[in-house]
């Protein structure tokens, strides 16, 4: 049984439970995934996770249908999370450290150190979503909240 059912899911972050992964429709700069403050029935905070034969997922947002994936080399300390057409496989896998959370690691981490979704080590406002190193940061687990 996966960790994540098949279903639409607004993804939180532990403390930041308020705020949603959050990709800017229509906007400059749409491909970019930032963590926004939660907002009931915006399609742009709603993810739909599709549970694949080998036990990863795909992540594809719900309004425009593109596909979580990431922007960047995965062999240096940060790429940035970005949605497109490409198809990326990621495993979504419970939280060592939050129970009822998740880690969503990229499939095709180095074997050396598993990446996983975070908030991005660029400080700027809306912050956005990249793909840190696991154990990086404190906090690295989400939320899946069923929409």
């Amino acid at each position: 049984m996966p960790s994540v059912p098949d279903g639409i899911y607004r993804l939180t972050r532990g403390s930041d439970s308020d705020q949603a992964m959050t990709v800017m429709l229509g906007d400059v700069g749409a491909n970019k995934v930032f963590l926004l403050p939660e907002t009931v029935g915006q399609k742009n905070q709603e993810w739909k996770v599709i549970n694949l034969s080998n036990g990863n997922v795909l992540i594809q947002q719900s309004a425009s249908g593109q596909y979580l994936g990431y922007d960047g080399n995965l062999s240096g300390i940060m790429a940035f999370v970005v949605v497109g057409t490409e198809k990326t496989e990621w495993r979504i896998q419970p939280s060592d450290n939050e129970e009822g959370r998740f880690v969503v690691v990229v499939d095709k981490s180095p074997k050396e150190q598993k990446m996983v979704l975070d908030i991005s080590l660029v400080r700027i406002y809306p912050p956005m979503i990249g793909v840190l190193p696991l154990g990086f940061n404190e906090e690295q687990a989400w939320d899946f909240e069923k929409v």
